[in-house]
């Protein structure tokens, strides 16, 4: 049984690819994408009131009107203690260089740090996937694709418990041209108690 429905986004643009997390507290996390003409823009709320009512709606990126979303494309939030993460793909160097983005608030959404770019390829990121563990360390999945915008590989990579810096040295391709997966739709990925990564495409 569900309870009536929830208006969280404002009106005047269209509001899509929503994602949502809860945190030990029992607060609502919630993100989407507005979208109005050409221009995207990554979209945060949060009820502390198990969804009863949510703050009024705030912008994320600070760069406006360059992030990258369609069905399977969009933000996704996790948090960590009073720490709330978003990653989003922003093309804000061209599309053919969009890379993944990631806004942090230290005090559980109230406000937020400007964007930086956590993924480590020179052309193009895209279905970008984060969890974080029972460590606190975050894991980051996207897929990635050469400078023609075919596709290469799928890039993991994940931080120190409690760290924000994603390492390279931990970032590797998880698959090779043998398993190439439908490069148009996006992974998933989970991580168990025992700090276990599985993905699924």
């Amino acid at each position: 049984y569900f309870g009536l429905n929830i208006p969280i986004s404002p009106s005047g643009a269209s509001q899509r690819y929503p994602d949502l997390t809860i945190d030990e507290s029992g607060n609502i996390h919630v993100v989407w994408v507005a979208i109005s003409g050409s221009s995207k823009n990554v979209i945060y709320s949060l009820s502390e009131d198990n969804g009863a009512t949510f703050i009024d709606a705030i912008q994320i990126n600070y760069f406006n009107n360059h992030v990258e979303a369609f069905a399977g494309a969009g933000p996704r939030i996790r948090t960590r203690g009073d720490e709330v993460f978003i990653i989003w793909a922003d093309s804000r160097e061209g599309y053919s260089n969009t890379s993944i983005y990631m806004s942090r608030s230290g005090n559980g959404g109230i406000t937020w740090e400007e964007e930086w770019k956590v993924s480590d390829q020179p052309h193009f990121q895209l279905y970008n996937d984060l969890e974080i563990d029972e460590l606190g360390k975050m894991h980051l999945l996207y897929y990635n694709f050469d400078a023609g915008l075919g596709f290469s590989n799928v890039r993991y990579s994940s931080t120190e418990p409690g760290g924000v810096e994603f390492s390279t040295s931990s970032t590797i391709g998880v698959t090779d041209e043998d398993q190439e997966p439908c490069d148009c739709c996006a992974p998933d990925m989970d991580v168990n108690n025992n700090g276990d990564v599985y993905i699924a495409y």
